[in-house]
């Protein structure tokens, strides 16, 4: 017989907690980003992911002042299916990414034994400055009007043109002098969110799939094309804000298309693709041409200038411009008040394949609907 044991029984030791497995090669690949000297890399990301989402890593790697469509990314992988290392970077050509493609495409030979990529990062016209200075001080009309007319004449010297600019011509350097001119501060903001009413929504859902299944998908559509998609958003807030908000009489939101800002002794002609008017109170919307958002937003930037001088003629209390520019795709928001330009860009790799609305968008819905019930 067995001697009796009066010990109770050791517990058994508890399992041990098994590792997280790491992301396998075959769906991700590690990304190195050289910019200027400057060397960062992301981990394990996602083959599916499209080029396009690329530049915004880029961008959140490198802490880069600049918007996602300015930024460029050459592979830097050599005919003979070789990487450069980070001296010879520099000297290799690369090739520029297609952006709407997904990683696993473009590099198709990824595997076990090749697992990274590398890219040279390019910023088209330079990181954004972000210290001018404040035009508080200095408000009439025609100190507006010159520093405006002043930033023109400088880049009319430099294009051999004549005095009078469309603001859908300004570049960089000359939004850069105007602000410059008048001491205008440019920050970058976080414009708010307003949750969307479920009424709203099923209204926003039912006109783009309409839209959808007529034109197609908006990503290669032409400026009409892309403002039909546009008014599947602007219209039904604009209605749902005049019917459920409680405005009434004059302060009831009205929509007006192709709307020309004409201003004497102002060089730069404007005209605005919405005005959402309130009363005095107005927020401009511009349609990025050309799936151009820097672009687009430069002259939305011109355009507010315009609207600011013509309030001022006209002597209304307009504190505070709102704008927005959109490809339908990527959106700037900005607001203007004395001395200060505030924006906030947020680009979306939008990929468009039915006619339910992206849920990517429903973010800058949200943010427009704000913008209205604030105006």
């Amino acid at each position: 017989m067995a001697p009796r044991n009066d010990e109770p029984a050791a517990e058994a030791a508890p399992p041990a907690a098994a590792e997280a497995a790491p992301p396998s090669a075959a769906t991700h690949v590690n990304l190195v980003f050289l910019y200027k000297g400057r060397v960062d890399t992301c981990q394990a990301v996602d083959k599916t992911s499209t080029a396009m989402s690329l530049r915004l890593l880029a961008k959140q790697a490198l802490s880069l002042r600049a918007h996602p469509a300015d930024i460029r990314l050459f592979s830097l992988r050599r005919g003979d299916g070789s990487w450069p290392d980070e001296d010879e970077a520099l000297n290799v050509e690369g090739a520029e990414l297609l952006y709407p493609r997904r990683i696993a495409r473009l590099f198709p030979n990824l595997g076990e034994e090749e697992n990274e990529v590398h890219f040279r990062v390019e910023v088209k016209g330079g990181e954004e400055d972000e210290t001018p200075g404040s035009d508080e001080s200095v408000s009439d009309v025609e100190s507006c009007k010159k520093a405006v007319n002043d930033a023109i004449k400088f880049s009319n010297k430099r294009r051999a043109c004549s005095e009078t600019l469309p603001c859908h011509k300004f570049d960089e350097e000359t939004v850069k002098n105007m602000y410059r001119n008048k001491k205008i501060k440019q920050i970058k903001y976080k414009q708010r969110e307003e949750a969307l009413p479920e009424e709203l929504m099923q209204a926003i859902r039912a006109q783009y799939a309409t839209v959808y299944k007529a034109l197609g998908p908006f990503v290669d559509k032409n400026e009409a094309g892309k403002r039909a998609y546009i008014n599947t958003i602007l219209f039904p807030c604009v209605a749902y804000v005049n019917d459920h908000c409680g405005f009434t009489g004059n302060d009831l939101l009205v929509v007006d298309m192709e709307v020309q800002l004409l201003t004497d002794g102002f060089n730069a002609t404007a005209r605005a693709d919405y005005v959402v008017s309130k009363g005095d109170r107005n927020m401009i919307i511009v349609e990025a041409k050309n799936a151009d958002i820097t672009k687009g937003t430069l002259q939305t930037k011109a355009t507010m200038e315009a609207a600011r001088v013509a309030n001022k003629q006209l002597e209304r209390d307009w504190r505070t411009i709102r704008a927005i520019c959109t490809d339908m795709q990527n959106w700037t928001f900005l607001e203007r008040q004395s001395g200060v330009v505030r924006y906030e860009s947020k680009y979306n790799g939008v990929e468009q394949d039915s006619p339910e609305f992206p849920e990517q968008l429903w973010r800058m819905v949200r943010k427009l609907y704000a913008m209205l019930l604030d105006l």
